[in-house]
């Protein structure tokens, strides 16, 4: 009787140090983390995936197409290493994002483990670089003080003497025969330069990136030097602010708008446009410029 207890306890012991042994064995462990949490509008992270598997588990990562809020650039390769407990899958992908705000990546599990995920992460998303305490500052420059009155006397003289020379210039010229009028060489305004561009760009073959941000250029341009709208260094979504002033018809600051947010995802995601799509962008942009510019000139 002593015998038979004895054997089942030895039996039970035995069976719950082989569950132990298997179950440290078979511990999955996933993480994520992103080397920044601070970026830019449309600024470049790294975001890294990683998995360790027990060597008696069936292979497994990750399955990610989309991420909410982010645009996924591109993605790094699948890195496997064997470790001594099993394998170690890793994966970097390059993300970024449109909209500014705090964002999250969310939690990730595996296809076949839905009861283990990801840390979620935060994201601040911005327009500018937070401000630094650190920085230097500039220092304070002294009074610049005005004028005395000695100074305006003697300035009156110098403009006293300036309109005595400008009248016999005026009087010498009057005095001789007249000439031949010189041609005058007339600068192109900025919407012929703009129309220019335009047609010299629809005539290229041009990658799709390079082509939307040439695009996007001369519309700034053109802005800028006819309306005076410092449009270079701004977002596009500052830009779509400053273009309501405009008083653009509603169906066509919505076209606009929609062909500048395109040109961004074509520079910054690597999205695939294609050449119908580059021809509409270019003929929305071209048709602004000159509504844009028929309403200036009727202004002036």
């Amino acid at each position: 009787m002593n015998y038979r207890r004895a054997r089942q306890i030895f039996f039970t012991i035995a069976c719950i140090c082989f569950s132990e042994i298997g179950f440290s064995q078979s511990i999955i462990r996933l993480g994520a983390s992103a080397d920044k949490h601070n970026i830019l509008l449309g600024e470049q992270l790294v975001l890294t995936l990683k998995a360790e598997l027990p060597a008696n588990a069936p292979p497994s990562f990750f399955e990610i197409d989309s991420i909410p809020h982010f645009e996924i650039l591109s993605s790094g390769p699948i890195d496997t290493i064997t470790t001594e407990n099993g394998i170690s899958i890793s994966q970097q992908l390059y993300i970024t994002s449109f909209d500014s705000g705090s964002r999250v990546i969310p939690s990730f599990n595996l296809p076949r483990n839905r009861r283990m995920v990801t840390p979620a992460i935060t994201i601040e998303v911005g327009y500018s670089q937070p401000f630094d305490p650190d920085a230097a500052y500039h220092d304070i420059k002294d009074i610049i003080g005005g004028e005395t009155q000695e100074d305006l006397n003697t300035t009156w003289w110098y403009l006293a003497g300036a309109a005595l020379i400008l009248v016999l210039i005026l009087v010498y010229i009057f005095d001789k025969r007249k000439k031949p009028a010189t041609p005058v060489l007339v600068k192109v305004n900025a919407y012929e330069i703009a129309m220019e561009q335009l047609k010299e760009l629809q005539q290229k073959d041009l990658d799709p990136k390079i082509y939307f941000t040439r695009l996007s250029y001369i519309f700034r341009e053109y802005l800028e030097k006819r309306k005076g709208i410092y449009s270079m260094q701004k977002t596009t979504d500052d830009l779509v602010i400053q273009l309501k002033e405009l008083n653009i018809p509603a169906e066509d600051f919505a076209e606009l708008s929609q062909t500048l947010r395109l040109s961004d995802y074509v520079k910054f995601a690597k999205y695939p446009a294609s050449r119908q799509e580059m021809d509409e962008s270019l003929h929305i942009i071209k048709t602004r410029i000159q509504a844009i510019d028929k309403t200036t000139t009727n202004e002036l």
